[in-house]
């Protein structure tokens, strides 16, 4: 919860999925757009991923339409589901798509929903639709290989978008409302889970600890900040949210959803429940155990990530604790 972000670091050796997976897994990452800009790069690198694809380093020339940062995203596509068939299982792939990104590129009528381009917004929906006949792709390529019975699909954004809901509030990083990080999550393996909503607040960080429960690959749970979605019950009580605008949120399971901004030292509260789209600001007084929270955790997390992080680039325990095989 600090204005740098941590994960952009060239030393961040915290482990990621690909680490826990292990290097009988062939790994690979493909991303239209700079790495180094959009990605964590050293992070990734450091986790384990073999291979990864950016801007600078896919065999692809052709930009994507209006968008001078990124690469034509039907070919980045094309390239990322001829290396899912090239690889051998079990496999790691990720694909990060920049159609959803500002400046949202245009890619022509045919994929437009909307035909009034010169709207972001427009031009944004058009994008998710495309984006929704990318991952159909997806599907269709592993039926046809064989695979789609034997892979997990996780489909998942890193953060909203936001376009004028609150005054002055555009794209994700100015403000923290819902909008700017509310995201859908799809996990999608019928011979492992069965359908089922969340309800209850989550996080990214869910993700990792609940596909290795899935594949029944052992992890400390004690070293993982996110928490199995497979639990009946969680630990936690909130979940922790951190904005540009140096504010941090928590929410808790009862949809209270306190901030407090370290620019103007003040505190506020929505109740998501009864306020879901974020119009009335309430008093932080009832709310003094999750402020308390909501300070602790700004005071400790980054010097436990530093010292995570120490530990796990020197392969030393972290207080006593590591993770199998690690």
């Amino acid at each position: 919860p600090r204005m740098r972000m941590f994960s952009t670091r060239k030393d961040a050796f915290v482990p990621s999925l690909a680490t826990l997976l292990g290097r009988v897994y062939e790994s690979f990452l493909v991303n239209p757009s700079p790495l180094k800009w959009f990605f964590p790069r050293g992070f990734l690198h450091n986790s384990g991923l073999r291979e990864l694809y950016g801007y600078h380093s896919l065999p692809i020339k052709k930009k994507a339409p209006n968008a001078a940062w990124s690469r034509d995203e039907r070919e980045s596509l094309q390239f990322f589901l001829k290396r899912v068939r090239a690889a051998k299982e079990p496999f790691f792939a990720t694909y990060w798509s920049f159609i959803a990104h500002w400046p949202y590129p245009d890619y022509g009528p045919k994929t437009h929903v909307f035909h009034n381009t010169r709207r972001s917004i427009h031009r944004y929906y058009n994008n998710l639709s495309l984006m929704d006949q990318n991952i159909k792709k997806l599907f269709e390529a592993l039926k046809k290989s064989g695979r789609l019975e034997r892979t997990i699909v996780v489909i998942t954004g890193d953060h909203g978008e936001a376009f004028g809901q609150h005054r002055g509030n555009w794209a994700h990083s100015r403000r923290s409302y819902n909008e700017n990080y509310q995201v859908p999550a799809l996990i999608y393996q019928p011979k492992l889970f069965a359908p089922r909503v969340i309800n209850f607040p989550t996080s990214h960080i869910d993700i990792m600890p609940t596909l290795l429960d899935a594949m029944h690959i052992p992890y400390n749970p004690n070293l993982v900040q996110g928490e199995s979605l497979w639990q009946t019950r969680l630990r936690r009580r909130y979940i922790f949210l951190y904005g540009n605008e140096n504010t941090l949120s928590t929410v808790s399971y009862a949809g209270i959803k306190l901030q407090y901004s370290f620019k103007y030292k003040k505190c506020w509260v929505y109740n998501l429940k009864e306020d879901p789209l974020e119009k009335q600001r309430l008093s932080c007084r009832p709310h003094s155990v999750q402020r308390r929270a909501t300070l602790l955790f700004h005071r400790y997390q980054y010097n436990i990530l530093e010292q995570y992080n120490r530990s796990s680039r020197g392969r030393h325990s972290f207080f006593g604790a590591k993770h199998p095989k690690l």
